[in-house]
This record gives C-alpha cells, structure tokens and sequence, in this order.
C-alpha cells in the first residue's frame, strides 16, 4: 500500500467513525506524498464542513488541508434521535458553564439510544480510533465493554487525552455509558 493509499483508508475511517457526520457526499483526494489532504463534496451545514476538516486535523502526519465542501442547504435535514441529544448535551453545557458561582457541572442527561452494539465489534472500533488519533496512545488505554457501557482505564499524559479518549468511546452508535478511569501519569 503506497503512503497515499495509507493515508487514504486513514482519512475515510476517521470520517466515517464520527457519528455526527454523514459523509455520503463527501470525497477524499491525497496529492503530494500524502502532504495535501482535498477535502470535496456536499455537506448539508457549515457545522459538517467545520467537522469533517477538524477530524483530518487530528490525523497524525497531515500536513496540509484542503477544505472545499460545500454547503447545500437544498438538502433537507432530518436530525436523528442521537443528532438531537448531542446538540441538547451541548446547548445545556455550553449555556451554563460561563455562569459565575459555577462550582461543577454535572450531566446527567440519559441518551436511550435503540440501537443493539456489538461489544465484541466496540473494543476494536475504539482501539482503531485511538491508534489514528495524534493526541492518544492507545497502548496504554484498556477498553472493556460491558453491554453498552465503556469502561476506559489506563495511564495516560494529559487530561486533553482524558478527554479525547472519552469522546472517542461516545461516538460509538448505542454507547449508553462511558466509565472514564483514566488517570494521568506524571
């Protein structure tokens, strides 16, 4: 496999493994010795377009990006059960976390998702992930699986990778849980 072929299945699994993107219309093109990543096609919003360039960004090794989606608003949007408690999770964080006297924020928001996971299929999904993202080591990341609940634990070096991991393990279709062990090794 040439480096941009690599680079190639890297860039499309990214896409593909974010749940709020759809990136049936979406196209990918490498020029260069995987140093110009192009990045085509139609999205139904800006926020897709915005997306979909920020998970090429945090693909080790890209050096350069191309953005030229373009935004058709002909395209009717219809929002999924889980695309509607993604935007209410974020609406209610975002909404009270600049608030004075703020101490913590708890979210106990519940996303009853109807779809079945395959834990069996989950741990791999997850590890791939991390090995494609630039700012985890997966190596030193155990994922555990138990019915739709994620279990991450491990030593890792930031909290940013804290964070990262945990919104990795949420973008699995029909995750009810994640239970973020992770602890920073300094």
């Amino acid at each position: 496999m040439t480096n941009n072929e690599a680079m190639y299945t890297k860039v499309m699994e990214k896409l593909n493994f974010e749940p709020s993107l759809d990136t049936t219309n979406i196209t990918v093109s490498i020029q260069g010795d995987d140093d110009i990543i192009i990045l085509g096609g139609t999205v139904e919003s800006f926020y897709e377009k915005l997306i979909a360039e920020k998970i090429v960004k945090s693909l080790k090794n890209v050096k350069t990006i191309a953005n030229e989606i373009i935004v058709d608003l002909s395209i009717p949007h219809h929002k999924t059960d889980a695309e509607i408690a993604k935007e209410v999770n974020s609406a209610a964080f975002n909404a009270i976390n600049k608030l004075f006297g703020i101490k913590s924020i708890i979210n106990n928001i519940e996303v009853k998702p109807i779809i079945v996971i395959d834990s069996s299929k989950v741990k791999s999904q997850i590890t791939k992930e991390f090995e494609r993202h630039a700012r985890i080591d997966a190596d030193k990341i155990k994922v555990t699986v138990e019915g739709k609940k994620i279990i991450l634990t491990g030593k890792v070096s930031s909290y940013d990778e804290i964070d990262e991991a945990e919104t990795a393990a949420w973008s699995i279709a029909g995750v009810e849980k994640v239970d973020n062990k992770l602890t920073i090794d300094w």
